[in-house]
């Protein structure tokens, strides 16, 4: 069984620094886990665009002098079950 879901992320974006953006909490997947300091080890997802925009909208007014900038954006989270055959790599 597999399904996918539409959930919302965050984007986050250096206003001051020429970084490309990332969404927040997706460097959990990397080999390199360093992400940015108080970033979650996973993926930060709301199920309605108020809640994330809601959220977006604190940190924006919390972090504004550090040049962070937080957007909402729509993600999509897939679920699928994992055999024992495909699980062996």
């Amino acid at each position: 069984m597999t399904w996918n879901r539409v959930l919302w992320g965050v984007e986050l974006k250096s206003t001051i620094k020429n970084e490309p953006p990332t969404i927040l909490g997706s460097r959990w997947h990397f080999a390199d886990r360093r992400g940015h300091d108080g970033e979650p080890s996973r993926a930060l997802l709301f199920c309605t665009r108020k809640q994330a925009r809601d959220w977006c909208r604190g940190r924006n007014e919390r972090d504004e002098h550090l040049g962070w900038k937080y957007t909402p954006i729509k993600v999509s989270e897939r679920v699928e079950k994992i055999t024992e055959d495909s699980s062996n790599g």
